[in-house]
């Protein structure tokens, strides 16, 4: 994952944060801002930049249909594995952010929304680890893979020199030896 894609799936993480906070976990004020929707807002907001970033990583952040990619897609069909899990992280967070929308609905105004935000908060942020900690490891492990092959595809062409070197030599040595005997006689 580079720089600018790391950058970016941080700054979602935190601006769900952030809105989630506002949203669920602060009391509303008596003042002329709506507190909780504009944390619905920037919870909304920090999810679609998550997954933007995330979607970001899993293609490489080209989007040109570079490498192995299906022409016109911008993904590699090997990172198939890496979109569905994506998915499957953004729909629990989904489903997650959902339950605790409609428990602290249904609880009304007590201390028990702290506990549940922050249980939430828990929940989320272990998938999102779980999720990038098993893709990074992935790709480190391709990369490992195709570099490791590289270095022997590298070997066997100097091997394959190496011999014909030493059958150039051997030629070379029987010439010598030919032109040897040849000045003897």
């Amino acid at each position: 994952m580079n720089r600018n894609t790391l950058l970016v799936v941080a700054s979602g993480l935190l601006l769900a944060i952030v809105g989630a906070t506002l949203a669920f976990a602060l009391e509303e004020p008596d003042g002329a801002l709506d507190v909780q929707a504009f944390g619905g807002i920037i919870l909304a907001a920090g999810m679609v930049i998550l997954a933007g970033g995330g979607i970001s990583a899993v293609t490489g952040g080209s989007g040109n249909g570079s490498g192995g990619a299906v022409a016109g897609t911008g993904v590699d069909p090997n990172n198939l594995k890496s979109i569905v899990g994506l998915i499957a992280v953004v729909a629990g967070i989904a489903a997650v952010t959902a339950l605790t929308v409609v428990t602290v609905t249904v609880l009304g105004e007590d201390d028990s929304q702290v506990a549940l935000t922050s249980s939430a908060f828990g929940v989320i942020s272990a998938v999102v680890s779980a999720y990038l900690g098993i893709k990074i490891t992935a790709e480190s492990s391709a990369r490992a893979t195709a570099e490791t092959k590289e270095e022997i595809e590298k070997a066997a062409v100097a091997e394959r020199e190496a011999k014909n070197y030493a059958h150039d030599a051997a030629l070379r040595q029987d010439e010598v030896k030919g032109l040897k005997d040849q000045l003897e006689r």
